[in-house]
C-alpha cells in the first residue's frame, strides 16, 4: 500500500490515493506527497506518542462524517448521514 506525506503538517495517510483532505489539518489533496516506507516511519519516529494519538483520532473522526458512512443512532440501528 502507498503512503502519502500532508506536507502541512506531516499525517501519512496508507491508501491507493491521498486523501480529498487531510484529516488533520484541511489541506488539499494536492499537498500530498507519496513517500517510501522507510521515509514515512522516520516522520513518525519524530512524532510524540501524543501528536500520533490526535492525529489517529482526528482521521477517525474525519472517516466517521465521510458522506455515505453510517453512524450508529441511538436506537442501535444504523443510518446514512
Amino acid at each position: 500500500m502507498k503512503k502519502w506525506r500532508c506536507t502541512v503538517c506531516n499525517y501519512i495517510h496508507e491508501g491507493d490515493q491521498p486523501p480529498e483532505t487531510c484529516p488533520v489539518c484541511g489541506a488539499d489533496k494536492s499537498k500530498f506527497v507519496e513517500v517510501s516506507d522507510a521515509e514515512a516511519k522516520e516522520i513518525q519516529a519524530k512524532k510524540s506518542q501524543k501528536q500520533l494519538e490526535r492525529e489517529k483520532a482526528m482521521a477517525e473522526k474525519a472517516k466517521a462524517q465521510s458522506p455515505g458512512s453510517k453512524q450508529k443512532s441511538q436506537a442501535g440501528d444504523f443510518q446514512d448521514y
